[in-house]
């Protein structure tokens, strides 16, 4: 069996993204289940030794609200006390190929979350038989972050001045054709849910956004200089800042 985990840490939070063994419903998968559980609370328990907040998400394999189930008794036992479960506006979050419906994919923070957060379930796919979660969390710096950014003496900026503006726009046409405008965002009929609206809004700007600095990675070169003595390019070139102000309102649209 494989590591069930990836862990990313951004700051003072650790992000585990999961994947539990699937229950066949026999002993090994059973027994796989609780080896991977058992992995999952070393985990947590280096994360609670450095004082840092964690959130759960991912393919738990299990209902973890299903009072009934072994699987969810089994992983909440490894929880430690004041874990919530963020609820969902859909109660389900795979479907089978038998057209069976099961809640599967859970986002759970080991801290006391934001009560109004509420798991966006998204559209049926082609390409997989779970359907995507989303969740917007508020984030801010951190008094160490800003520290750790004054105590850097030297930082990596991009050369804007050699920037490869050919290659730019080959990159940004390749990775922006990929992008669908979700068709709620068409639709604009009246009584739509604004919030369901913003959060498809708020997922497609991040594509777009995500997009924009994938080409910006392949087309802009980094060069490092000691804090201080760096030049920004959107400043000191009209042609650059220009094309800043056309990107922003573009994306504003």
């Amino acid at each position: 069996m494989c590591d069930c985990y990836l862990a990313v840490t951004v700051d003072n939070l650790v992000i585990v993204n999961l994947y539990l063994p699937t229950n066949y419903r026999n002993e090994t998968s059973e027994r796989n289940f609780t080896i991977a559980c058992r992995k999952v609370a070393k985990l947590l328990k280096k994360i609670e030794k450095m004082n840092r907040k964690c959130i759960l998400i991912g393919d738990f394999n299990c209902d973890l609200l299903e009072n009934s189930s072994a699987r969810a008794e089994t992983f909440l036992s490894i929880l430690p006390t004041g874990y919530s479960i963020v609820p969902k506006d859909r109660n389900y979050s795979f479907i089978s190929t038998s057209g069976n419906t099961s809640n599967l994919d859970h986002v759970v923070f080991l801290h006391p979350p934001n009560p109004d957060l509420i798991v966006k379930v998204g559209l049926e796919g082609e390409y997989s038989d779970h359907i995507p979660l989303f969740l917007s969390i508020p984030v801010q710096d951190t008094p160490s972050s800003e520290f750790a950014k004054r105590k850097s003496k030297f930082l990596r900026v991009k050369s804007w001045d050699m920037i490869g503006k050919g290659i730019l726009q080959g990159e940004c046409d390749f990775m922006l054709d990929k992008i669908r405008v979700p068709f709620q965002l068409l639709q604009r009929q009246p009584g739509m849910d604004k919030s369901d609206i913003r959060i498809e809004l708020n997922f497609y700007c991040a594509q777009t956004t995500h997009a924009l600095k994938n080409a910006e990675k392949f087309a802009v070169p980094v060069r490092t200089c000691r804090s201080g003595t760096e030049k920004f390019g959107w400043s000191s070139n009209e042609s650059l800042k220009s094309a800043s102000q056309s990107s922003k309102f573009w994306l504003l649209l």
